[in-house]
């Protein structure tokens, strides 16, 4: 009797079911954007995002008027509170933008039990 054994090579990049691979740009352009408090009482800025620690943290930069064209950090975020942030300044990303950038649901995706 002899021992052998099977070596099964396997893609070095698995790909999970829904999940990409991150994209390698970690700074993102979302545009230009138009707050208004009060009529007369209202500013403009424009937002980038940096995806941080493989998108477990988000900075969000804008210009600030005051600053000229240089980017000033608002502060880093876990992905939902980024999230929050947009839309609490009505600024819409669609979810597959934020897909796009890099953003994947912290709780995972949902298994589908199959029988």
């Amino acid at each position: 009797m002899s021992n052998t054994t099977n070596i099964i090579p396997f893609p070095r990049h698995l790909a999970v079911a829904g999940q990409a691979r991150l994209p390698r740009q970690r700074v993102f352009y979302l545009g230009y954007h138009e707050y208004a408090a009060m009529p007369g009482a209202g500013w403009q800025t424009e937002y980038w995002v940096k995806r941080l620690k493989q998108g477990a943290a988000w900075k969000i930069l804008c210009l600030d008027p005051c600053w000229g064209k240089e980017r000033v950090s608002m502060g880093t975020y876990t992905p939902e509170e980024a999230r929050e942030y947009f839309d609490s300044v009505a600024f819409w990303i669609s979810h597959e933008d934020w897909r796009a950038m890099g953003w994947r649901d912290p709780e995972g995706a949902e298994i589908i039990q199959l029988k």
